[in-house]
């Protein structure tokens, strides 16, 4: 039961308070003026999306955000639910919920009222705040019914084991068409394979020993190959290193080396001494230079001596350099002649020095040239394996047939593999064959049963389906009759759960009745049904006098005031309509009854 609404800025509401108590009350106001508002508010604040009501599109015209607060009990449980909705925002949306005091979050609160209330949570938006065009398009009420009933009486697990047993049956029919392939195989077919499986595996073992004989000579065959291409590489390198000896030979030539042909380099024993040893040419030659370096000291020092002489016998005072007594004009100036002639002797050989200390010097280059030439090269090593006398085009020749017959042999082997898993799955299913009668007799057993058990389970699910529904259909034939007078259809539940107008192949379906008819059903229906099969206790509505015809309307109205009664099952019907006389004469005629005027403070 609904005890408090409180709407802040929803819809055309600033603020809106209602405090609502048992019994029928009727919610009057103006067309557009709020009622659909107010029924819409409370089914968002208590159900969320549930509900099927956009919030954003509810936030009041100028205001940032709406709040709806509602207080409700179901049976002995207490509800207090506040939902407010932000136009912008990182949490746009909240929710805060109490059980019996205790807070609960979004997923608690539909726990408890779907407990409370004894139904799928699915389905109590459509059974407690019904909006005005649903009692005239119920479209998926009736199959949610239809759901709830089942899991109400247990026709559920009856159906869910008449499937079970359905599947059973299609899985044991497959099972025998296999187990029937099977008791054909014939056991002169299995020997057949047997013996086929044993000359196989011979001739498998035949061609392994081929195999491993091709890899062999194939493995030869390669090494060959890989021998002769490093005797072609020993022969380049060989005549390379010849034309190195002979480019070296020329250049030691030119600096008085004599040249020998030396060893020969293929059979691995040139160890490149083909020339004079280097090493005694250099210090021929070192000798040269310091002997050189000798000689120019001695005739610089001899010239140095020389001049002095010269120049002390030019001098007034000229003595003998020998025994140091004065000479006369004539003998010094012979003396000096003969010096100055040696001197001329000297400044020769020493010229000659110079020019062959420099000759020396360019033939210790090159000679050092050479040694270092000579220390880099060395004959290239003989291949590790003996030339082989085969020429490469036949080696060749060979391996490429060798390759064709191991691709016909691998060919071959692939085949007959094929050929053995036939044969063994030939013999393996003879295997099987021999329980296949056996398994047929099993098989058929289980099908029959499995029949037997889908067909025990459908019959007890319409059953229990039908006595469910049978009272609900006769309580609303009954209640039909008091608005219909003239009429001689009656509603019913068929077996589906779908509302019919009359009896098998003359029903008229729902969908066929008129806009009056079909409220009438639905209002009459939800009542039965949340009476019967729900703890429900409260039931709200928006404008179903509308879609009535004058007479009816007022019948509605009393039926709602009835059901409101005090010890009744329903304690609370609130109904929102336009027709205030009519709401009037439901106050005078039933105390249960009430009014409360709402306008938004659009018009205030």
């Amino acid at each position: 039961m609904i005890r408090r609404v409180l709407l802040r800025n929803w819809r055309g509401y600033e603020k809106l308070n209602l405090d609502i108590g048992p019994g029928l009350t009727f919610v009057i106001a103006d067309n557009g003026v709020g009622k659909t508002s107010l029924v819409n508010g409370v089914a968002w604040a208590v159900f969320g999306e549930a509900s099927g009501v956009d919030g954003t599109a509810a936030i009041r015209t100028g205001a940032d955000d709406a709040t709806v607060e509602v207080d409700l009990t179901i049976g002995d449980t207490a509800f207090s639910v506040a939902r407010t909705l932000q136009r912008t925002g990182r949490r746009r949306h909240q929710v805060r919920a109490t059980v019996d005091g205790q807070e609960v979050t979004a997923a608690g609160l539909r726990h408890g009222l779907a407990e409370a209330a004894s139904v799928p949570y699915e389905i109590l938006p459509q059974l407690m705040l019904v909006p005005e065009m649903q009692l005239t398009h119920e479209g998926e009420l009736f199959a949610d019914v239809q759901d709830h009933l089942g899991g109400l009486l247990g026709i559920d697990h009856l159906r869910s084991a008449a499937r079970t047993a359905h599947q059973l049956q299609a899985d044991l029919a497959r099972d025998m068409r296999a187990a029937r392939e099977l008791a054909r195989v014939d056991e002169v077919a299995a020997d057949a394979a047997r013996a086929r499986v044993e000359a196989i595996e011979a001739e498998l073992d035949a061609l392994d020993r081929s195999l491993r004989a091709d890899a062999g000579r194939r493995d030869e065959l390669t090494a060959a190959l890989d021998t002769l291409a490093a005797w072609a590489r020993h022969d380049e390198d060989i005549a390379d290193y010849h034309r190195a000896l002979d480019e070296l030979a020329a250049t030691a030539g030119t600096i008085g080396l004599a040249v020998d042909a030396g060893g020969d380099a293929d059979d691995g024993d040139d160890d490149g001494t083909g020339l004079e040893p280097v090493g005694d040419a250099a210090e021929r030659i070192t000798r040269e230079a310091d002997d050189l370096r000798t000689t120019l000291a001695e005739a610089r020092a001899e010239e140095t001596l020389v001049r002095g002489l010269i120049d002390q016998l030019g001098s007034a005072d000229a003595l003998c350099p020998v025994c140091l007594q004065p000479v006369d004009g004539e003998v010094a100036e012979h003396a000096s002649r003969t010096h100055r002639a040696r001197l001329a002797q000297i400044e020769t050989r020493e010229a000659d020095a110079r020019r062959r200390q420099r000759e020396v010097a360019a033939a210790a280059e090159r000679i050092g040239a050479v040694a270092a030439v000579l220390a880099r090269l060395r004959p290239p090593a003989l291949p590790k394996r003996p030339r082989p006398d085969a020429v490469a085009a036949d080696i060749e020749s060979e391996l490429t047939a060798l390759e064709d017959t191991i691709e016909t042999r691998l060919s071959r082997r692939g085949a007959l593999g094929e050929q053995r898993e036939q044969a063994e799955r030939t013999i393996a299913d003879v295997q099987r064959s021999r329980t296949a009668a056996a398994e047929l007799t099993r098989l058929n057993a289980l099908t029959a049963a499995a029949s037997s058990v889908a067909a025990l389970a459908t019959a007890e699910a319409d059953a229990r389906t039908e006595q469910c529904l049978d009272p609900i259909s006769r309580t609303l034939a009954s209640r039909w009759a008091e608005f219909f007078v003239g009429s001689s259809s009656r509603p019913r539940l068929a077996g589906g759960g779908n509302i019919e107008l009359g009896q098998a192949a003359t029903a008229i379906p729902y969908a066929s009745f008129s806009g009056g008819e079909k409220t009438l059903a639905s209002l009459l229906t939800r009542l039965l049904f949340v009476t019967s099969a729900t703890r429900l206790d409260s039931m709200w509505l928006d404008e179903p006098l509308e879609h009535l015809d004058p007479a009816n309307r007022t019948k509605v109205a009393r039926l709602l005031a009835q059901v409101t009664t005090a010890g009744d099952r329903l304690g609370q019907v609130l109904v929102t309509t336009y027709e205030e006389g009519l709401a009037r004469s439901m106050i005078e005629r039933h105390e249960a009854a009430s009014i409360v005027y709402v306008s938004t403070d659009d018009l205030l």
